[in-house]
C-alpha cells in the first residue's frame, strides 16, 4: 500500500490529468481511459466497505427522515415490518444474499442486516431493532420470528408486536 506522500503525488497527478483533459478535451483515440467511475469501479468500491455498518449509517439517516419532527406524540402508532428477503441475481458465484429490513409505515427501509442464510433470519432480528427507537412502535414479523425471546425484546424496548403464527410454534397455535 502506498504511503502518504506517493498518495499525494498520485492525487496531484489525478488532478493535473483531470485539469488537462477539461482544456483539451478526450482523447482521440477510442481506447482512451475514462476517468469517470464505471460499475465495476463502484463493485470494487461496494465490496472493500463493511455492509452492516453502512447499513447502520443510512438507516439512522433514513429513520431521521421517516419520523416526525414535532414534538408531540403521534395519534396512532407507527408500524415496522421485519422481513427477510433473497437479493435477486446475487447467487450467481455461490451462495445468494439473504436481508433482514425494517421497513418503517413510510415504506422506506431503515434498518438492514445480512442474515447467513434463510434458515439464519433468527439471529439477525435483535442486531437488526438494536439501534432503533421502538417507543410507539407496532413490530410486525412473520412466522420465522414467532419466538418468546423475540417478543419479550420488542415488549422490553417498545410498545407492541404482531408475530405471526403457524406449524413452527404448534403449542402457541393451538391455544
Amino acid at each position: 500500500m502506498p504511503g502518504r506522500r506517493a498518495q499525494r503525488r498520485n492525487l496531484a497527478g489525478l488532478h493535473r490529468a483531470l485539469r488537462h483533459r477539461q482544456r483539451t478535451g478526450p482523447a482521440p483515440t477510442s481506447r482512451a481511459r475514462s476517468l469517470h467511475a464505471g460499475r465495476h469501479d463502484l463493485g470494487r468500491l461496494l465490496a472493500r466497505l463493511d455492509g452492516d455498518a453502512l447499513d447502520d449509517i443510512v438507516g439512522a439517516w433514513l429513520a431521521q427522515l421517516a419520523t416526525d419532527p414535532v414534538e408531540e406524540p403521534a395519534p396512532a402508532p407507527t408500524g415496522l415490518a421485519v422481513d427477510g428477503k433473497t437479493v435477486r441475481g446475487s447467487g450467481t458465484n455461490g451462495a445468494a444474499v439473504h436481508l433482514l429490513a425494517a421497513l418503517h409505515d413510510s415504506q422506506t427501509v431503515i434498518a438492514q442486516r445480512q442474515a447467513e442464510a434463510k434458515s439464519n433470519e433468527i439471529p439477525a432480528f435483535a442486531p437488526l431493532l438494536e439501534p432503533l427507537d421502538l417507543r410507539g412502535v407496532v413490530v410486525t414479523a412473520d412466522a420465522v420470528h414467532a419466538q418468546r425471546e423475540h417478543a419479550e425484546y420488542v415488549l422490553a424496548k417498545g410498545d407492541h408486536c404482531i408475530l405471526i403464527v403457524k406449524g413452527n410454534q404448534k403449542k402457541l397455535r393451538n391455544s
